[in-house]
């Protein structure tokens, strides 16, 4: 089968689309994806061929098309809105390139902005082949979420326009249960749509006791406006969490520099790390010597539907999580009995939440190990995982 990936992250950025078009090339399909250069990573890789601007390049049997488009230095509106309209325009012209190329398929990665998924509808029109949309943001909850758009006016035009993406995907894929109930109760949507979680890109790790000297917390992901992380560093600064824990902060975004400078202005740089995106390998090691794995939301709209990408990763290896959120990603913790939430802003249980799990037995530590191991399983393992996407395919594509 060939499929035409439609995505604004790709590699050398770390992303799920990654694993899942790695894996459907290993099983046989014919893979080309087309994206825009790095937005958190420099490659060093300069072996691209150009044609007409456009840079190629293969990677893990991949065909890479990264798009010229404009990319933001600082995090911004005004970068934001032009690294969006440029990706949105090159999509549209040099989707023109792939109409003899004969695709099956196309496939759409639905990141923020959504709106990269109309110049798919319109190749897959020119092509006459299926359109699948994996919806991964809520738009324009998003949006009100994060405050990026206030104006009521503007927001029924988004809302106007996301309907046009939803009524012309010929499927509809959802990372989560909450967001197909929200998608149908709002747009009113009669077309079928299916929950497809984000895999984890890891087999499931043997279990590890890191014995640190103290308690180890590790966050990895982005530093942005959709995470709370000011509960977090208000508990920092309590002297009996200093003296039992460490924390370590890994990743990028709007919010790292603020982060960072919090941690100097309070004297917390014994006890708290804030380091840039690391390498897989050495952040995999990082996560596996950990003693807990933190996830953080805020409160919105779509952010309390949401199952963050970490969530996948950070379950692979067995941890306790600490959950600073609600919703979604709150009731499965719970549910599942894998670790402990708190709601964004209550500091209180946040602290008691930490000290619960500092006291955690050896053997409540392996239960949740198990009870981790089991929810992988029956949904985020790679082979079942890509086992269901792939049989998607076959029915969509007759």
């Amino acid at each position: 089968m060939k499929i035409l990936i439609f995505s604004k992250h790709f590699w050398p950025d770390n992303f799920k689309i990654n694993i899942i078009a790695s894996e459907l090339v290993k099983r046989g399909h014919k893979v080309s994806v087309l994206t825009s250069n790095s937005s958190y990573h420099i490659t060093k890789n300069k072996k691209y061929k150009k044609s007409f601007f456009l840079k190629k390049l293969k990677w893990n049997g991949i065909n890479i098309y990264y798009l010229p488009v404009f990319k933001k230095k600082k995090y911004n509106y005004f970068n934001i809105l032009l690294d969006y309209c440029s990706h949105f325009l090159s999509l549209f012209f040099y989707c023109h390139f792939f109409i003899k190329k004969k695709f099956d398929l196309t496939f759409v990665f639905g990141t923020s902005p959504i709106f990269q998924s109309i110049p798919a509808i319109y190749f897959s029109y020119l092509i006459k082949r299926p359109l699948i949309l994996w919806v991964q943001d809520l738009w324009p909850d998003s949006l009100i979420d994060t405050g990026y758009i206030k104006n009521r006016f503007f927001l029924r035009i988004i809302k106007f326009f996301v309907k046009i993406n939803y009524n012309f995907s010929t499927l509809i894929l959802v990372q989560s249960n909450n967001f197909k109930k929200k998608i149908k109760r709002d747009f009113n949507l009669k077309k079928k749509i299916l929950t497809y979680y984000n895999l984890s890109e890891l087999r499931f790790q043997k279990f590890l006791n890191p014995n640190n000297r103290k308690f180890t917390v590790v966050y990895s992901g982005n530093f942005g406006e959709a995470q709370d992380f000011e509960t977090l560093l208000k508990v920092m600064k309590i002297k009996e969490i200093q003296k039992l824990f460490y924390f370590k902060l890994i990743g990028s975004g709007k919010k790292f520099d603020y982060i960072k400078k919090y941690i100097i202005k309070n004297d917390l740089s014994q006890f708290v790390k804030i380091e840039k995106y690391m390498t897989e390998k050495k952040l995999y090691r990082v996560l596996l010597k950990s003693d807990a794995l933190f996830i953080t939301l805020k409160r919105g709209l779509a952010l309390d539907n949401t199952i963050p990408g970490k969530f996948q990763t950070y379950l692979a290896f067995g941890k306790p999580l600490l959950a600073n959120c609600v919703g979604a990603t709150r009731k499965i913790i719970i549910d599942t009995k894998i670790g402990y939430s708190n709601s964004p802003g209550d500091t209180s249980t946040l602290y008691k939440n930490l000290i619960n799990l500092r006291k955690l037995s050896a053997q409540k530590q392996n239960n949740i190990y198990k009870r981790s191991n089991l929810l992988y399983n029956q949904h985020f393992a790679i082979d079942k995982n890509l086992n269901y996407l792939e049989n998607i395919f076959k029915k969509i594509k007759k």
